[in-house]
C-alpha cells in the first residue's frame, strides 16, 4: 500500500507491535490501496535498494491480476543509471592496474595483472590480451599503450616500438592528450626525466628520440606530471620542473598534480607526509596547509568545481569527502559526510555528469559503495549510491563512449568501471550523454598525466565584494571554532572586528585575502560565552577598492 510498515514496531494503543502486512501490502493488480503503485523499485516504499541502502537498480512493474499464475515486467536501471555488464576474471595474485582506453570512439577497459594487458568492452567481451607488457600503470593515447618493464619502455598498438634507458624507469609513464602531437614522459631511478618525440612520428615508423626535459635530480623520479607547455615532477624530497625550478620540501612526497590558472600561470599542488599540501608556483611555496585528519591522506584529485576560477583539491577523508582552494579554506557545500560504518579510500573521481555544465564529484569507499554529489546543490546525486557489495581491489575509473556526431564537437557517454576483491569486472553506465570529463583515473585521464584542466570563468563573481558571499559557519556556533568565509575579486587587506551586544570590542584580525576565491579567517570561540556577537569586516584592494559588512554571529555553549 506504499507503506513501509512489515517488520517495524509501531507503538499502539495496547502496547507495542510489529507490523505483519495485509492484504494491501501485496503487489497486484487491482490492489485498491491508496497510495499503492504498481511497481517495486529503488524509489518506492518499500523499496528494492540493498540492506545498506545503495540502490541495486532492480525494478519490478506492472503486476498481473491476484491468480496461481502471475506476472510482472522486469528491468535493470534507475533513472539514467544503467548496469551494464559483471564479468569475472581470471586474474593472478600479481601486481594489478585498471586504466580506460578510448579507441575509434570506442571504450576499452584495460587491466594490467602481472604484466599482462587484458583488454575488455564495456559489455565484457575479451577483446585483446599483450602479454610481458607492464609492471607498472600503463598510459594511452587512442589505440595505443605505453607500458613499461625495468629499463625497457614499449609502445604497443598502431605500431611496436620499445626504447630501453641506461636506468630504471621509475615514475608512471605519461603520455599527454594532444593526439599525434602528443609525446612521452619518463622518469627514471637516476634522476632523469626525458620527454620523446610525437607519437604520429612513431606511428610511421620513425625511431624513439628523447630529450631531458628537467635536467639531471640527485634522487629516483616519483611521479610526472605534464601537458604540452609545463612539464613538473618529484622525488622523495624535491619538486622540479621544466622552468628549471627545483624546491626542496619539508616532508616526503607522496602526490603532484599541476595546471594552468586561467591566465596561463602554472601552479603545482604537491601532497606531502602529515597531510600536508605545498601549492608551488614560479619557483616558489605561496602557501602551505595541513588537512585535519580523519585518516592519513595517501591521494587527492583536482578539478573546476564551480566554474568560478578555481581548480579545488578533493580528498577522502575518512567518512567525509572534502574540497579546498589553493589557500586551503574548504569549498562550500563540503564535507559531503557519509553516516555508514566505511570510509571514503583513494582519490575521487569528476565529471559534467549531464552536460548541463555542472560538475559531479563521485567518491568509493572500503566496502564497496560508490557515491555521487553535486557540490553546486550540497545534495547527493540521483540515482546513488551504487554498490558491489565487498570491497574495490583497483581504484574506479571513468571512460566514454564517442556518439554519433551530433555537431561540430564530439559527444561521449559516461561509464564507470570498477573491480573488486572477488575478481569481478563491474561496468555501469551513468548518463546518456556527459559533458566534461575533470578527473577519471589515478592520475587524471587515460595518459596518467595529473594534470588538470585550466579552471572555467563563467560563474566567477565580477563584483570585488559581493556581499552575499561574507558569512560565518557553523552558524550557530556549537563548538569551539568559526570560520569567517567572505570573497574578494582583487588581493585585499581585511580587517575584522567582532562585537559583543553592548558594543564592545572582543577581537580584532587583519588577514590578507587572495582575489578571485573565497577565504576564511577562523575565529576561536572556545572561551568566549554563549551570545550574539557582531563581525564587521572591512577591505581593501591594493587597486583602492573597499567595501565592508556586518554579519551577525550566535554562540551557544
Amino acid at each position: 500500500d506504499g507503506v513501509e510498515d512489515i517488520g517495524k514496531q509501531f507503538e499502539t494503543f495496547f502496547g507495542p507491535a510489529i507490523g505483519e502486512g495485509s492484504y494491501e501490502d501485496f503487489w497486484y493488480s487491482g490492489n485498491e490501496a491508496e497510495l499503492f503503485k504498481n511497481r517495486f523499485g529503488p524509489e518506492t516504499k518499500p523499496s528494492t535498494k540493498t540492506n545498506s541502502g545503495a540502490n541495486s537498480l532492480i525494478n519490478f512493474e506492472n503486476f498481473s491480476a491476484v491468480s496461481n499464475k502471475m506476472s510482472f515486467k522486469l528491468s535493470y536501471g534507475s533513472g539514467n543509471i544503467k548496469p551494464v555488464s559483471v564479468t569475472d576474471l581470471n586474474l593472478t595474485a600479481g601486481k594489478k592496474f585498471l586504466t580506460p582506453i578510448l579507441t575509434d570512439g570506442a571504450p576499452l577497459i584495460s587491466v594490467t595483472d602481472n604484466m599482462r594487458s587484458i583488454r575488455y568492452d564495456v559489455n565484457g567481451v575479451l577483446k585483446s590480451v599483450l602479454p610481458n607488457f607492464s609492471s607498472s600503470i600503463p598510459a594511452s593515447s587512442g589505440f595505443n599503450q605505453i607500458g613499461t618493464d625495468g629499463k625497457i619502455l614499449k609502445l604497443r598498438g598502431m605500431t611496436a616500438l620499445d626504447y630501453q634507458f641506461l636506468s630504471d624507469i621509475s615514475a608512471p609513464v605519461v603520455m599527454d592528450q594532444s593526439g599525434v602531437n602528443g609525446k612521452i614522459y619518463i622518469g627514471t631511478a637516476d634522476g632523469h626525466i626525458y620527454v620523446s618525440n610525437p607519437i604520429g612520428e612513431l606511428l610511421n615508423f620513425v625511431p624513439f628520440s628523447f630529450q631531458e626535459v628537467i635536467s639531471r635530480l640527485n634522487e629516483t623520479v616519483k611521479q610526472i606530471s605534464a601537458n604540452p607547455d609545463y612539464v613538473s615532477a618529484i622525488t622523495q624530497n624535491y619538486f622540479a620542473d621544466s622552468k628549471g625550478n627545483l624546491i626542496h620540501l619539508s616532508s616526503p612526497t607522496i602526490k603532484l598534480i599541476s595546471f594552468l590558472d586561467s591566465s596561463s600561470k602554472p601552479f603545482s599542488v604537491v601532497l606531502t607526509e602529515n597531510n600536508e599540501f605545498h601549492i608551488i608556483s614560479e619557483g616558489k611555496t605561496e602557501k602551505k596547509f595541513a588537512v585535519s585528519p580523519e585518516s592519513v591522506i595517501t591521494d587527492f584529485s583536482m578539478a573546476d568545481l564551480f566554474g568560478d576560477g578555481n581548480n579545488y583539491l578533493l580528498i577522502s577523508n575518512g567518512k567525509n569527502l572534502e574540497a579546498y582552494n589553493i589557500n586551503g579554506d574548504p569549498a562550500k557545500n563540503f564535507p559531503f559526510t557519509i553516516g555508514r560504518e566505511e570510509n571514503f579510500t583513494g582519490a575521487p573521481l569528476v565529471l559534467d555528469l549531464k552536460n548541463d555544465g555542472t560538475a559531479v564529484v563521485i567518491g568509493y569507499t572500503n566496502s564497496g559503495t560508490i557515491y555521487a554529489f553535486n557540490p553546486s546543490t550540497g545534495k547527493p546525486e540521483d540515482g546513488f549510491p551504487l554498490s558491489t557489495g565487498v570491497q574495490f581491489s583497483l581504484n574506479p575509473v571513468l571512460l566514454k563512449e564517442e556518439l554519433p556526431a551530433m555537431g561540430p564537437m564530439p559527444v561521449y557517454k559516461p561509464y564507470l568501471a570498477a573491480v573488486d576483491i572477488t575478481n569481478r569486472l563491474y561496468v555501469w553506465n551513468l548518463s546518456p550523454v556527459q559533458g566534461k570529463s575533470f578527473w577519471s583515473g589515478v592520475f587524471g585521464d587515460e595518459g596518467n598525466s595529473s594534470f588538470a584542466g585550466a579552471p572555467s570563468k563563467s560563474n566567477q563573481p565580477q563584483e570585488f565584494f559581493p556581499s552575499d558571499k561574507a558569512y560565518n559557519w557553523p552558524n550557530p556556533v556549537y563548538g569551539g571554532e568559526t570560520r569567517i568565509r567572505y570573497y574578494v575579486s582583487e588581493n585585499s587587506n581585511v580587517n575584522i572586528k567582532i562585537f559583543d551586544l553592548a558594543g564592545e570590542l572582543v577581537i580584532e584580525f587583519n588577514d590578507r585575502a587572495t582575489g578571485g576565491m573565497d577565504n576564511e579567517t577562523s575565529w576561536d570561540v572556545s572561551r568566549i560565552e554563549s551570545g550574539i556577537y557582531y563581525a564587521r569586516l572591512d577591505l581593501k584592494s591594493e587597486s583602492g577598492a573597499s567595501a565592508n559588512k556586518t554579519i551577525k554571529i550566535a554562540v551557544i555553549k
